[in-house]
Formats: C-alpha cells, structure tokens, sequence
C-alpha cells in the first residue's frame, strides 16, 4: 500500500511539474512512463535557448572537414595506384582497383543520395523558408561533387 501511495505522489508530483512548466521543457517532450507499480519521468533532448558556437567547435569542425577530404584524396591514390600498376609494371591489380572504387563510390553514393532526400523534405516543409534558385544550384553542385557531408 505504500508503494501505490508513493507512485501516486510521484504521479502528482510529475503533473504538478508539468503544469508549472519545470525544467523548461514543453508538455509534448515530457510523458510519464510506468512500469507496474513504478512510475519514471522522461524527457527527451532539446536545443538549449541560446546556441553558441565556440572556437574550439570551429577547429573541431576544419579538422573534421580537412580529414574526411584528405582520406577521400588518399583513397583515390590508391585506387589510381591499383589500376596504374598494370600498365607500368606488368602486375594487374584491376581487382583491387575496382574494389577500391566501390569502398570510395558506394558510400559516397549513399550520402549523397539522403542528402537529396533530406533537401527534398525540407523543401516540402511548409514551416521552413523558399530556397533561393542559386542555393539548389550551390547543393547541386556540391552534390555531383560527392562533397555532401560537408555542405550538410
């Protein structure tokens, strides 16, 4: 009987908070999850009110951008690596080129096409501003450039 008159107080508790507007979190982000006799409050991740982009979220930012074109500069070295062995050596290795080709294409074709995907909704999205002709034009390029992750 004390646990049941517990978890009503808790229950009470959770709707008093939520009426009241605690912890800033709007009424459809919070629920109330029960488990038999327990009773557990939930909230679920929001932006903070103020957004601010440090120093330190730029360097992390250029490095990221900077290693993701330098790997994918690398992988087609070694890809032109592969292919061009068997004309200046005689060792064909057009199973390993085609293979590196496809770990470079594949993943990049994958990206690019949610990434065209998410511009799509975001363009059906009716709370979300037009997007100017020379901004499509700027994702399009960027797009057939297989550089998606760093335009998104």
């Amino acid at each position: 009987m004390a646990d049941a008159n517990a978890s009503l107080r808790d229950k009470e508790k959770f709707h008093h908070n939520l009426s009241s507007g605690k912890d800033h979190q709007p009424e459809s982000c919070t629920a109330l999850l029960e488990d038999g006799d327990e009773a557990e409050e939930d909230q679920c991740d929001a932006l903070p009110a103020v957004l601010r982009y440090s120093n330190l979220d730029l360097a992390c930012t250029l490095v990221s951008v900077a290693t993701y074109m330098l790997d994918l500069a690398m992988d087609v070295v070694v890809a032109v690596y592969f292919y061009h062995l068997g004309v200046t050596h005689g060792i064909y290795h057009y199973w390993y080129f085609g293979l590196s080709l496809a770990f470079i294409l594949v993943p990049s074709l994958t990206m690019t096409g949610f990434s065209f995907r998410w511009y799509l909704k975001d363009a059906d999205n009716p709370q979300l501003p037009d997007v100017s002709l020379t901004r499509w034009v700027l994702r399009l390029v960027v797009l057939v450039l297989q550089l998606a992750p760093i335009l998104r």
